[in-house]
């Protein structure tokens, strides 16, 4: 994971050769905002980094159209995605899209706690050994196994095309979440994330669970479905 803001990101560079290995014609750039991209000069070139800030926001290089996006209001990424300033939330957004690859940029690893624990990706470029240490020394996102069983029996109501909770998914969802803790059963959110990356859910059906998840942890008890946990 490369310094931000600081060095030439290598996995800029990565893109390009990962992008010719797919087949694939397209770079993705995601920053909170154009002018976030535009901060990006000493990452991935000044020239190209104005060129995102300005419409229509791509350019092309070694063959292929770079395009940058801001992860706000509808946005959609194409080809090898690059995240800028990665945290799980905006990870989750971008893997329900379904891109050919993809690259989280952070300062460090705790950012994108259940991103790293659901996939414990490659790390490319400047790695720093004491936070990598901690997390793979425990400091990942866990999601007790009762709990995992549980949300796992949920999912089943749930239909992976959807990109929101509809009423009776959210109920489920709600109703297991309940009966967890009813029953004194923690729920760790970045676990619940995590665990849910791993099992291929979009990233609004993920911050929608976790929504809920967050509810019911702080004593709520929204409209559900009795559920029984096995």
């Amino acid at each position: 994971m490369p310094e931000a803001n600081g060095a030439p990101w290598e996995s800029y560079d990565w893109a390009f050769e990962k992008a010719q290995v797919l087949g694939v014609r397209e770079i993705t750039v995601v920053g909170a905002t154009y002018p976030n991209l535009r901060n990006l000069d000493v990452a991935i070139g000044v020239e190209e980094a104005d060129l995102l800030h300005r419409l229509p926001h791509e350019y092309e290089a070694g063959g292929l159209t770079v395009r940058g996006v801001t992860s706000r209001g509808n946005w959609h990424v194409r080809g090898v995605v690059i995240v800028a300033w990665a945290t799980d939330d905006v990870l989750g957004q971008v893997e329900g899209q379904a891109p050919a690859a993809i690259a989280a940029v952070v300062t460090v690893p705790d950012y994108i706690p259940a991103w790293l624990s659901a996939h414990n990706p490659e790390r490319i470029g400047q790695v720093r050994v004491e936070d990598e240490a901690e997390v793979a020394g425990g400091g990942g996102a866990q999601l007790d196994p009762r709990a995992a069983d549980a949300v796992d029996k949920a999912g089943a109501w749930v239909n992976d095309a959807h990109h929101a909770l509809d009423r009776d998914e959210r109920e489920a969802v709600a109703g297991v979440l309940v009966a967890l803790r009813a029953a004194s059963v923690p729920v760790d959110v970045d676990g619940l994330r995590a665990h849910l990356m791993a099992r291929g859910w979009n990233g609004d059906l993920i911050n929608r669970a976790v929504t809920l998840a967050r509810r019911v942890a702080d004593g709520e008890t929204p409209h559900h479905r009795p559920m029984q946990l096995g």
